[in-house]
């Protein structure tokens, strides 16, 4: 691994700290990522991959799932989402990943400072804690915490 995703390791595991969470304990394996880290926000979990290889500088995902889709939803729960993620999201989006509904917020690792790195935590986490109970209730979907 090169020495500047090392030192991205070190900034993540630094704010996880920070966040209150034994980065070590929080460590999870991933198939797809450097190093990988899970950690509730309220009701949400919210997973931290470090993406990239020994010749690219990186990227930083930060994920959290909201709710389930078991059937297709109606196209009002899309247009939800989509209107949320102009005016509701700062910085994050909703998107769709193995039949969950997601938050998510992404960026290269360069230049990367410690406080987006909290940040995207702290808005992923947020945006899934409010959204899985608002879609739950306004929708009738499965919170992804509910299982």
């Amino acid at each position: 691994m090169n020495a500047h995703l090392e030192e991205i390791i070190a900034k993540i595991e630094g704010v996880i700290a920070k966040l209150g969470v034994n980065p070590k304990q929080a460590e999870i394996a991933h198939e797809n990522a450097i190093k990988a880290y899970a950690l509730r926000r309220g009701s949400a979990h919210v997973l931290i991959w470090l993406r990239g290889d020994a010749e690219e500088k990186g990227h930083l995902h930060v994920f959290a799932p909201c709710a389930k889709l078991v059937d297709s939803p109606p196209s009002e729960v899309y247009r939800f989402l989509l209107e949320a993620n102009l005016h509701a999201t700062q910085g994050a989006a909703f998107a769709l990943y193995q039949n969950q509904i997601v938050v998510v917020a992404q960026r290269s690792t360069e230049d990367l400072d410690p406080s987006e790195i909290e940040a995207m935590v702290r808005t992923v986490g947020r945006l899934a804690d409010k959204y899985d109970d608002l879609l739950a209730e306004r929708f009738g979907l499965k919170r992804a915490s509910d299982t």
